[in-house]
């Protein structure tokens, strides 16, 4: 899907149990390809997550804002071959990434504040808005995300699924390549997050493939509602029992399906409005006493 220049893709995350995943895996592997660079055990992710001087990205997270961005660069397996310089946009239920590659000494660059003006040089609107973005509103690394992804996917739908293990985070830290970085576990123990995503479209047995027969969803941000959007992946509706399995991370309401594994989000036009009233939540706060009222767990949720 389109919208303006940018390319629209769905995605929607849940946090399950290790036992969940067990099954999950046994049912997806007999539908779907492993990702070539997944191999049996999954592949290395750090992330350097960048915010602003007032917090813009956590705080329009945790206040639900629908049209918002971050900047992150990437690396995979601690290597300094793919280095990958990201925009992750939302635009509702829908997502859209730009990147460009990085070299290492770049990155050095752009976490001292060096001289950035490469990012001026690069072909790339994004690299030149992250320039100014970096010196209008302070934009600086703000975390360090770490995991191990194992990733199955399909040509139908371009649908890609994503088990993501080991979570853990650093503060104060920006250099991902360094091999003895303070990190720290963010989940409860044996759960991990599912992640889902796919283009127009969520075939129906991959549909039926993530239905868990025990499950609780917890809406973040947003009333507990009832459905069975495409999107809701592994949870169908509310567990008023609260028992264990499934959580969504995600900040949203059910999605609508029609029948036809097509989903219908919320329209653009409405989200723009939402955006506007969220954004006064934004507002200047010290950089360094932000984690004394957001726990870290959620913090790094919200990334």
């Amino acid at each position: 899907m389109k919208y303006l220049e940018h390319t629209l893709r769905h995605e929607f995350k849940y946090i399950i149990h290790e036992r969940e995943y067990a099954g999950l895996k046994a049912r997806l592997s007999t539908l779907m390809q492993p990702d070539e660079n997944s191999g049996e055990e999954g592949y290395h992710i750090r992330s350097l997550y960048f915010d602003d001087v007032y917090h813009t990205a956590l705080f329009e997270k945790l206040a639900g804002v629908q049209f918002r961005q971050k900047y992150r660069v990437r690396i995979y397996n601690l290597s300094n071959s793919n280095i990958k310089l990201e925009r992750k946009e939302k635009f509702g239920d829908f997502i859209s990434k730009k990147s460009i590659n990085l070299t290492q000494e770049e990155f050095y660059r752009l976490i001292r504040k060096e001289d950035i003006r490469f990012l001026l040089e690069k072909n790339s609107e994004m690299a030149k808005d992250m320039f100014w973005a970096m010196r209008t509103r302070l934009l600086a690394p703000a975390v360090i995300v770490d995991y191990i992804r194992e990733v199955f996917v399909m040509e139908e739908g371009n649908v890609r699924i994503t088990f993501d293990q080991n979570i853990q985070a650093g503060i104060d830290q920006a250099d991902i390549f360094d091999t003895n970085v303070t990190l720290v576990r963010v989940l409860e123990p044996n759960t991990m997050v599912l992640e889902v995503k796919y283009d127009d479209f969520l075939p129906n047995h991959i549909y039926s493939a993530l239905q868990l027969p025990v499950h609780r969803r917890e809406a973040r941000h947003e009333p507990r509602g009832r459905g069975r959007g495409a999107g809701e992946g592994a949870v169908e509706a509310g567990d008023a029992h609260g028992r264990d399995g499934v959580h969504a991370v995600e900040d949203r309401q059910a999605t609508r399906r029609d029948g036809h594994d097509r989903v219908f989000p919320q329209g653009l036009e409405d989200v723009a409005v939402g955006q506007r009233q969220a954004a006064p939540l934004a507002g200047p706060v010290p950089r360094q006493h932000v984690f004394v009222d957001v726990h870290f767990e959620e913090f790094v949720r919200h990334f």
